[in-house]
């Protein structure tokens, strides 16, 4: 082959590994007055941590689950962490989990693609059977029964049924 060419066609695939790029999809998280949320008490993370490990696990997610070149924008308005924190009398506080304290985020989202934009909707996400269930993730991460809360959202929104 002609160095030119060559040289064409690495310039042509490189455009278009950059266009591929691009067109990936995008969540756009905020919280809107997170320290007014109903549980930011964490015995294991900082405010700051969790808010930023809750953004990262919604940014995979839609990587995952969204189409091409479009945009989720996300409010996060409340946030209720499984379980409760209690404070034994010789000892550091822990969270305790029963079935009673399920995990519990409250949020808006708007799915955009092109210029088409939806109007913001409102969700209540909700897990009364949080300890039953089966839970992919890792039993040391701390917002596992949170991701997957967000995970099944995530599912049941944007994954077309079969």
């Amino acid at each position: 082959m002609k160095p030119r060419f060559i040289r064409f066609l690495l310039g042509w695939l490189l455009a278009l590994s950059c266009g591929l790029a691009w067109a990936e999809a995008q969540v756009n998280v905020r919280y809107l007055e997170p320290e007014n949320f109903s549980d930011m008490k964490s015995t294991w993370l900082t405010q700051e941590t969790l808010l930023a490990s809750l953004s990262a696990q919604l940014q995979t997610l839609g990587k995952k689950y969204l189409p091409d070149a479009e945009l989720l924008e996300i409010e996060i308005t409340d946030i209720v962490l499984a379980g409760r924190i209690e404070y034994p009398r010789n000892g550091e506080p822990i969270r305790v989990l029963r079935e009673i304290t399920s995990p519990r985020i409250a949020l808006r989202w708007r799915l955009a693609s092109g210029d088409n934009s939806a109007p913001m909707q409102e969700a209540r996400l909700l897990d009364p059977g949080y300890l039953t269930r089966i839970n992919q993730y890792d039993e040391g991460d701390p917002l596992r029964y949170e991701k997957q809360l967000l995970q099944d959202w995530f599912k049941r929104s944007f994954v077309p049924t079969k």
